[in-house]
């Protein structure tokens, strides 16, 4: 009876500390609520009793006698925590011990927050039911807000052999990961045209070319044009959500967030704001300043929130790279270390003392086999170090087309020529020097991107496989230019700098 009650606890302990798959829509952390408790959040891994006991005493420590360096003051507080009483230690413990619960609570309200309805066993399927609702909707000119509460209704009152039609039919037509790959920013002109091309499919139509697509959008009103930037925010919201997903699974490097002021700029940017003004950041100033504390705020909470999902994302992009990271090469002095294990030192000597005075005693000559082999170990760690290096935590780049190369080939130099040009402009002017090339010109840029392709397809298999690619060799010339250019105008900008210093 006693084991079947322990077993019953620690499987209860167990569900405890685990976060729920399923999660209801009251069970997942909204807005209002993450702004809450935000700022109590720290992501920090629990220190142990004897790292907090150091971190309390060091400074202490260190103003008693500031010359003594870290590793001295470390030293000193290892041999008094040695004589520390079981009652105080007791204490440390129970500090960790509380931090530890509050990494996990806090662990456990980001995972909430991140994944919300992801977590759910159906959800995917739920999204493509829902996405069918909106395409309805869309069409229907209805409110989409509107609809996605009519459709969860609807979810939660299904059957569960209805639910499971929806998640044969994600699993048949949605690979979650190649549609994570396609997470990129749309607007509403591309969903306009990605429906035209649709429209045209289904009537058994010839797909309208660019051009065609143009004068139809053109024809539009402002309220027909809103429709679609409601459809493409809407599909931004799932990509946008798709991709940290991706990120999350696959243990990616993530960006590194913006800030309030930063998130503000690109909201006002979308708004249409700076159109036509030439110093944003100015203008973008301005407007913060004018904003009341109660505006700020709200910019200032998205950020938190940004933040917290970055620092979150890094703590696993860190946890994936350990796992292939090669260890660090031992010291000579460690090499002595693991020769000495087994030697038992005088009762009133610690091990570790014993071997530093040991260490200090002996030769150079007596040394030398100490540091061949560590000098051994660290030539194979460089190697390995080398490899890791190469290789990316991330999506491979998409291969770029023989026209992209050429515009990356003749962009700057028509900037040059006519500096007076606008991007669009010079883009224009590149295009319709593309278009005037002759065949034999343009082998050279369609070799190119035949080989991007091939070196795309590589890394995507290697990426799929192990969670990284390595490094072709074009790239590897391509950063080692790069770095080279940017030395380049570091060193241009310092010597102009110096000229105008002395000429004042």
């Amino acid at each position: 009876m006693k084991s079947q009650k322990r077993s019953q606890s620690k499987s209860k302990s167990k569900s405890k500390s685990k976060p729920k798959s399923h999660l209801n829509s009251s069970q997942t952390i909204d807005d209002s609520d993450i702004y809450r408790i935000i700022d109590d959040i720290t992501l920090k891994h629990a220190r142990s009793s004897y790292g907090i006991y150091v971190s309390e005493n060091f400074q202490a420590e260190k103003k008693k006698d500031p010359s003594l360096k870290s590793y001295e003051i470390w030293r000193k507080l290892s041999q008094k925590w040695q004589n520390v009483p079981e009652s105080k230690k007791k204490d440390y413990e129970r500090k960790s011990e509380e931090e530890r619960e509050k990494f996990k609570k806090d662990l456990e309200t980001v995972r909430h927050y991140l994944f919300g309805d992801y977590k759910k066993e159906g959800s995917t399927a739920y999204r493509l039911f829902l996405n069918s609702r909106l395409k309805e909707a869309f069409e229907k000119d209805e409110d989409p807000k509107e609809v996605k509460k009519i459709a969860s209704e609807d979810w939660d009152k299904m059957s569960n052999e209805e639910k499971l039609q929806w998640k044969r039919k994600k699993e048949e037509n949605d690979d979650w990961w190649e549609h994570a790959k396609k997470s990129r920013h749309i607007n509403a002109y591309a969903v306009f045209v990605q429906k035209k091309i649709e429209e045209a499919n289904e009537k058994g139509e010839e797909t309208p070319n660019f051009k065609k697509c143009a004068k139809l959008w053109n024809q539009l009103n402002d309220k027909q044009k809103k429709k679609y930037e409601d459809a493409a925010e809407e599909m931004n919201e799932e990509r946008k959500r798709m991709r940290e997903l991706f990120e999350i699974a696959n243990g990616i490097q993530p960006k590194k967030p913006a800030g309030a002021y930063k998130i503000f700029l690109s909201e006002k940017a979308k708004e249409g704001i700076f159109k036509g003004k030439s110093n944003v950041l100015k203008e973008g100033r301005k407007l913060w300043e004018k904003l009341s504390q109660e505006e700020k705020d709200e910019y200032l909470n998205k950020a938190k929130k940004i933040r917290l999902c970055y620092i979150y994302k890094k703590m696993l992009y860190k946890k994936n790279r350990k796992k292939i990271l090669p260890s660090k090469p031992r010291s000579a002095y460690n090499f002595f270390i693991s020769s000495m294990r087994g030697k038992s030192p005088s009762k009133n000597e610690p091990f570790l003392a014993m071997c530093r005075k040991k260490w200090s005693k002996m030769s150079e000559n007596e040394k030398e086999k100490f540091e061949e082999l560590a000098d051994e170990e660290r030539k194979k760690y460089e190697k390995k170090l080398e490899k890791f290096q190469n290789r990316v935590f991330d999506i491979p780049k998409r291969p770029k087309s023989a026209f992209q190369l050429y515009v990356m080939d003749k962009f700057n130099g028509v900037k040059d020529e006519n500096k007076d040009f606008t991007a669009p402009e010079v883009l224009k002017t590149v295009a319709e020097e593309w278009n005037k090339l002759s065949d034999k010109k343009k082998e050279k840029y369609e070799e190119k991107a035949a080989k991007d392709r091939e070196r795309f397809k590589k890394q995507n298999v290697e990426f799929k496989e192990f969670g990284y690619y390595t490094k072709s060799r074009e790239q590897k010339e391509e950063e080692k230019e790069k770095k080279s250019q940017s030395q380049k105008k570091r060193s241009q900008k310092k010597s102009q700098s110096q000229k105008k210093s002395a000429k004042k």
